[in-house]
């Protein structure tokens, strides 16, 4: 028969690791934004992943749309990604898709 502290270890041990790798899947993409000035909070992080969109794409382009001195939310830049997903394959084609839509609407 094991041993109960054994068996309690081994299950705790399990639930560690498997809440390491989440908390790694939310906090690494945040982390980037945060050193780099994004202003992206852990929930969208997260929100997003369970949307099962691509993070670190969308974090890419909203990293780039601040870098050019475009004013923009990590909001609309998911928005973005969502409606126009079938022609959205790298970050360089979200970061377009949202400055061209930003272009319609001014004029």
């Amino acid at each position: 028969m094991p041993d109960p502290k054994m068996l309690l270890f081994a299950i705790l041990a399990v639930f560690l690791i498997i809440w390491g790798y989440v908390v790694f899947l939310i906090l690494k993409p945040w982390l980037r934004s945060f050193m780099s000035g994004g202003k992206v909070s852990v929930l969208e992080i997260a929100m997003t992943r369970m949307r099962k969109n691509p993070v670190n794409l969308i974090v890419d382009a909203y990293l780039s749309l601040q870098y050019s001195g475009f004013k923009t939310t990590y909001a609309t830049v998911e928005k973005h990604y969502i409606v126009y997903r079938s022609k959205i394959i790298t970050s360089t084609d979200l970061v377009l898709s949202v400055q061209q839509d930003s272009l319609d609407a001014n004029i």
